[in-house]
């Protein structure tokens, strides 16, 4: 038994997976396998990434795992496939490996947790009030896009809720992204387009201003 593994689409997918050694479980790809269609999805907790195709042959494996992200890293593409067989094969104390021929060929031990449920972080709606987002996050949005030529990510403004992301007209692959939560501050264009030193000298200037004013009153 084997599915059809897209090792472009794992690695892009990776780039959501966490670093964290205390959500382990989190360190890789979470991969479904249907007969007919494969699901990749990996988060950190503060941004997903979920892409789903069909496969071009009916799939004999199926099933669920977690493949671990240093696999992932590892592994090399070929410029002449992009598809990888995979098979389970006995491993060490009666567990299961993940063994790869063809883009890349190695075996991997499957992560030994549970995934969460990741769709139900998606918003069933969204109220398109700005958000405030980490950089970062939409970085490896762009990446991501850039890695499986998707075109430029969309996300959809959802206030201080989860904000998906939408990558042009193309079905069964989404974002997620957490807003930060922080205060916005009022925008000054003097204060940003003058120096410390001349906002300094201007503070100066205004106060002095409002002193002549008030002996003149006075």
């Amino acid at each position: 038994m084997k599915a059809e593994i897209n090792i472009a689409t794992l690695k892009a997918v990776n780039l959501a997976a966490s670093a964290e050694e205390t959500r382990y479980y989190l360190k890789g790809v979470y991969v479904e396998v249907t007969a007919t269609t494969v699901t990749y999805t990996a988060t950190n907790g503060h941004i997903l990434l979920s892409r789903r195709e069909d496969s071009t042959e009916p799939n004999t494996l199926t099933g669920s795992w977690i493949i671990p992200a240093d696999f992932i890293k590892a592994a090399k593409l070929s410029r002449n496939i992009d598809c990888a067989a995979m098979v389970t094969v006995p491993g060490p104390n009666d567990s299961k490996m993940l063994a790869f021929t063809g883009t890349i060929t190695g075996m991997a031990a499957p992560i030994d947790g549970t995934f969460p449920d990741y769709r139900r972080v998606l918003p069933a709606s969204t109220d398109g009030k700005p958000g405030q987002y980490d950089g970062n996050y939409s970085a490896i949005m762009a990446k991501f896009a850039k890695a499986l030529e998707l075109g430029v990510f969309h996300l959809h403004h959802n206030g201080d809720e989860a904000a998906p992301v939408t990558f042009g007209n193309h079905q069964g692959v989404y974002g997620v992204i957490m807003p930060l939560r922080t205060a916005s501050t009022a925008w000054d264009a003097q204060a940003a387009m003058l120096s410390p030193d001349e906002t300094e000298i201007a503070a100066q200037a205004a106060h002095k201003a409002k002193e002549a004013i008030t002996a003149i009153a006075a």
